[in-house]
């Protein structure tokens, strides 16, 4: 008996409300507007909607062709690969790396290989 009262409370209640102009505006119309504002505001950080980062890559020719692998691999991975013919164009660049000579080769000797990656600025966008 009570919850038939209570349901019936509730259904006139929201028959008078959905009467009201301001009531359908804020329960049909606001939602998508703030939906879209907070999409368009944090959009940057989705993962789908990353921009490509540039990385500007040191190799001489020595390096072999593993290093063509290697930009394929990180062009994959949503970055842009540089390679800056002068050490003056190289420095302009946040995110260098630096692959030694005779990459190729200890590779597939099966030595390890160290890469020199640095990058300088400040924040996650850096």
């Amino acid at each position: 008996m009570m919850l038939r009262d209570a349901i019936f409370i509730a259904s006139k209640d929201v028959k008078y409300m959905l009467r009201a102009r301001e009531t359908l505006f804020w329960v049909f119309v606001m939602p998508i507007v703030f939906f879209y504002f907070i999409g368009t505001i944090t959009g940057g950080f989705a993962p789908g909607v990353a921009r490509k980062e540039n990385v500007a890559l040191k190799a001489d020719e020595s390096a072999g062709f593993l290093v063509e692998q290697l930009a394929l691999r990180l062009e994959e991975n949503d970055y842009q690969i540089v390679r800056p013919e002068t050490d003056e164009e190289f420095a302009a660049y946040t995110r260098q790396l630096v692959v030694p000579a005779g990459f190729t080769d200890s590779v597939l000797a099966g030595r390890p290989v160290t890469l020199q990656f640095t990058r300088s600025g400040e924040g996650l966008g850096y």
